[in-house]
């Protein structure tokens, strides 16, 4: 009796599963001229194609085939995802297993425990430097060289050949600066050059802490309440040091944190590291708040203390999926330093790159604009043209894997109820984008590879620009591209 219940149970289990088959619907590969002409549909009809300037080129990066080109020539702004340009010139320019220096030097040297001059912190431009590393530095000088006694001051030496870049980028806007993507540039860079503002509710005013606690020195804090209303705002008066929290929180409240950027990061750096050998022991007989200075590369002499940074490749994941801007203007920099005649400055650095993108990955004069590292210049302008080149270049080239596994990995939805060749599409693994996308003020744009359902690999760019409001309307019209294009399926003569 039990074998015949079980009998039935298979049976009914059977019929559902025909039933399911039977109610699944096979999703139709797409050609080149039907991508084509539903590419077109799509876009045409999708309300944020009226007032939106939105640009597609899609290339087959087996037969190099334009398989969809929308605007590809037109120059759009492209926010981050400019960052793809940047890493695949350092990658090829300063490889893969590069890494950035940070050391402490002496004015005099330390003897029997004891530095009569000056400490230096010296850099040249790690842009991943953070607290862990600093106090690397200070455990090396309490360990290594038995440090007891500084009777000078700590200060953060500026790269002589640094003199004349900016705090901030061409094309930057202003008012963005106390945000932590608008980065203050300097030779010595921490925790990218940010700190945290935790506030917490006091009986007149908010109590402010900042994390890390040793850089009070070196910034002003203003802190009041605002009459009855509620709310608080945290921001940094900008191009100055001067934190002001501003409102109210109620008794109970969780504490309010907010991440801004230093302007100019080089005191509370010095502060920092101070603290750091204050609390391993080491007495200061001077209470000189550290400043930045800059003295001739041949002095002082050799390093009492060096840390190496994380490799290039290290550093391109964080650029690249975690979008830091810090990242790519180190690098930019780094170019300039490395390979131009003249001292370092952005224009330097972006011919460099330029001059690469062009002479050595093949793009077209004309076809992109970049004047910084990052994408957070308004001046940068790339084209769907110059993206997919860039991608179809880097897929052969030495360093490849590190450029790719940078890239950011994305979902396409999947119908549950389709087939693919007779296999239920939700047994497909969704994660077939691996692109940078780039976003700011009326601008979204998406740059990178897809994998088709039959395993076939595009290269596209994606690039909106000229909307007010919200870019959700952009990414849902990307979003449908992205299932449209999963679906083509090249030609037996273009296999």
């Amino acid at each position: 009796m039990k074998h015949i219940k079980n009998l039935r149970g298979l049976a009914a289990t059977a019929a559902v599963l025909l039933l399911f088959a039977h109610n699944l619907q096979a999703a139709e590969p797409l050609d080149t001229d039907a991508l084509r002409r539903t590419l077109d549909k799509l876009i045409e009809g999708h309300p944020t194609a009226d007032r939106t300037t939105i640009t597609l080129k899609v290339v087959d990066l087996q037969t190099g085939e334009v398989v969809y080109n929308r605007g590809g020539n037109k120059l759009l702004v492209p926010a981050s995802n400019l960052k793809i340009y940047t890493a695949a010139a350092a990658l090829d320019l300063l490889g893969p297993d590069y890494r950035w220096k940070t050391e402490v030097v002496s004015t005099d040297g330390i003897k029997r425990g004891v530095c009569k001059g000056d400490l230096l912190i010296r850099g040249d431009g790690d842009p991943m430097l953070n607290t862990d590393g600093l106090a690397s530095l200070a455990d090396a000088l309490v360990n290594d060289h038995n440090l007891r006694v500084v009777r000078g001051t700590v200060s953060v030496q500026e790269n002589p050949r640094w003199g004349g870049v900016p705090i901030k980028g061409p094309g930057w806007m202003w008012d963005d600066d106390p945000d932590d993507y608008n980065i203050s540039i300097r030779s010595v860079m921490l925790n990218f050059n940010t700190l945290t503002v935790v506030a917490s509710s006091g009986k007149s005013a908010p109590v402010v802490a900042l994390e890390p606690a040793s850089a009070w020195p070196a910034v002003e804090v203003v802190a009041k309440a605002r009459g009855d209303r509620p709310g608080l705002k945290i921001t940094r008066e900008p191009f100055h040091e001067t934190i002001r929290v501003t409102g109210n929180l109620p008794p109970d409240a969780e504490p309010v944190r907010k991440t801004i950027t230093m302007h100019d990061p080089s005191r509370w750096i010095a502060a920092v590291f101070r603290q750091m050998l204050s609390d391993r022991g080491v007495e200061f007989h001077s209470q000189t708040v550290a400043t930045s200075i800059t003295r001739p590369a041949s002095a002082p002499g050799k390093p009492l203390a060096s840390q190496e940074g994380q490799t290039l490749k290290g550093a391109m994941r964080h650029f690249l999926k975690v979008s830091k801007n810090a990242v790519g203007e180190m690098v930019l920099l780094k170019l300039a330093e490395t390979y131009a005649e003249d001292d370092v400055s952005w224009p330097a650095g972006a011919k460099v790159i330029t001059e690469w993108l062009i002479n050595t990955s093949g793009l077209e004069e004309g076809s992109f604009r970049l004047v910084d590292g990052s994408g957070l210049s308004r001046y940068n302008l790339i084209s769907a043209d110059s993206s997919t080149k860039l991608l179809t270049f880097m897929k052969t080239h030495e360093h490849f894997g590190p450029f790719f596994d940078g890239l950011p990995i994305y979902k396409v939805a999947l119908p549950e109820n389709d087939t693919w060749d007779g296999t239920p599409l939700n047994t497909f693994d969704p994660k077939r984008v691996f692109s940078k996308g780039g976003g700011m003020s009326s601008v979204s744009t998406n740059s990178g590879y897809i994998q088709t359902l039959d395993g076939h690999w595009l290269a596209f760019s994606f690039l909106g620009n000229g909307y007010a409001g919200s870019n959700k309307p952009i990414k849902e019209l990307r979003n449908k591209v992205w299932q449209e294009l999963i679906r083509f399926r090249a030609t037996a003569s273009t296999r």
